[in-house]
């Protein structure tokens, strides 16, 4: 979609809530202000505080063209990782993300966890001498200086964060581009 998403909801007070959230907290929008209202078309209330989270008819045009091709892509991604997973199986410094029974993952990222951050970062820097762009996902948000000042309580997050690397990971990457990231991973001297 470029920028922006889509929520489903099957409630009507949260379909109101969020369609009023996404607009500024605007309690009615454009098009329902002028094809119902009369007289006071004009009018409509502000009374939360919204966000400006609406899409561009642009960006939800696209949404829908990716919408139509979200279980081929999926579908890709759980073949990608399902590569991931069997390469990596037998790595014992490296923990694989797992899939839990009661839930499918869309397999955004794939993250993997490691023993250490010293041992992560050789990884990074031994992928990166591979031409190989790995990532980090995601820094805690209570590390960021804008909210040094609260208080957050989160040692899980604070102490994770430092063994985990996120594998290249979209519906396009080519088996060749992916072999290339496995065999970086496997030539790796913890």
């Amino acid at each position: 979609m470029g920028e922006g998403g889509a929520i489903t909801i099957n409630s009507d007070w949260y379909a109101r809530f969020f369609r009023e959230m996404r607009w500024l907290g605007i309690t009615k929008d454009t098009y329902t202000r002028t094809v119902d209202e009369k007289v006071y078309a004009w009018r409509y209330w502000v009374d939360k505080l919204g966000y400006k989270y609406h899409l561009s008819d642009i960006a939800a045009a696209i949404g829908l063209v990716q919408l139509q091709k979200l279980e081929a892509n999926n579908a890709k991604r759980r073949a990608l990782v399902e590569r991931y997973n069997q390469a990596f199986a037998n790595l014992e410094y490296i923990e694989i993300p797992v899939e839990h029974s009661y839930a499918q993952s869309s397999w955004h990222l794939y993250v993997i966890k490691l023993p250490n951050q010293r041992c992560r970062d050789d990884l990074i820097r031994h992928l990166k001498e591979h031409k190989i762009s790995p990532g980090v996902h995601y820094y805690p948000i209570n590390l960021h200086p804008y909210y040094k000042d609260v208080k957050a309580e989160v040692p899980v997050a604070n102490a994770m964060w430092k063994r985990i690397l996120t594998l290249p990971l979209f519906p396009g990457l080519p088996y060749a581009d992916q072999d290339r990231v496995i065999e970086a991973v496997m030539s790796f001297k913890v």
